[in-house]
C-alpha cells in the first residue's frame, strides 16, 4: 500500500478526526500564541516601568501557552487527558507568576524600608532584618494566589 492509500484508509476508519484534530490544534497553537504575546508584553511593559529594565520571563509565558492550548485542544475535542494536561500545566502557571509577583512584594518591603530610614524591622533574629523580612513577599502574593486558585482551579 502506498502512503496515499494507508492515509485515505485512516481517514475512512476514524470519519476524519485526523483532519479535525490537526484544524483544531492550529487554532489552539494560534489562540496560544496570541494570548501569550499580550501577557508577554504586559510584564515586559511593568517591569520596565518597575525596574528600567526588560527581562522576559520566559517560564510564565512557556506554561501559559501551555495551558491555553490544552484548554482550548479539550474544549474543542473533549478528550478527558487533555483537560488533566492542562490543569498541570495551569498549575505550573499560576506557581511561576507567584514566584514573579513574590520578588515585587520583597522590592515594595524594601521601598517601605528605605522611605523610613529603617534598618530592619526587628530584632527577633539578628541579622536578617526581623522577622517581618522572612514574609514580605507574602504581602503580594497571598491574596493573589487565594484568588487565582479560587477562581481557576
Amino acid at each position: 500500500m502506498t502512503k496515499e492509500e494507508i492515509l485515505e484508509k485512516s481517514r475512512s476508519e476514524n470519519a476524519g478526526k485526523d483532519i479535525e484534530d490537526l484544524e483544531v490544534q492550529k487554532t489552539a497553537a494560534k489562540i496560544a500564541y496570541f494570548s501569550s504575546f499580550g501577557f508577554c508584553m504586559l510584564v515586559s511593559i511593568l517591569n520596565f516601568i518597575f525596574t528600567k529594565k526588560i527581562s522576559i520571563q520566559c517560564w510564565i509565558v512557556f506554561f501559559g501557552m501551555l495551558t491555553v492550548a490544552f484548554f482550548v485542544k479539550y474544549a474543542k475535542l473533549k478528550k478527558r487527558h487533555e483537560f488533566w494536561v492542562a490543569i498541570v500545566y495551569l498549575i505550573f502557571f499560576i506557581m511561576c507568576v507567584a514566584a514573579f509577583i513574590s520578588m515585587i512584594g520583597d522590592l515594595m518591603a524594601s521601598a517601605i524600608k528605605r522611605n523610613y530610614d529603617i534598618k530592619d524591622y526587628g530584632k527577633l533574629i539578628p541579622g536578617h532584618g526581623g522577622i517581618l523580612d522572612r514574609f514580605d513577599s507574602m504581602i503580594i502574593i497571598a491574596p493573589i494566589i487565594y484568588y487565582l486558585s479560587y477562581y481557576f482551579i
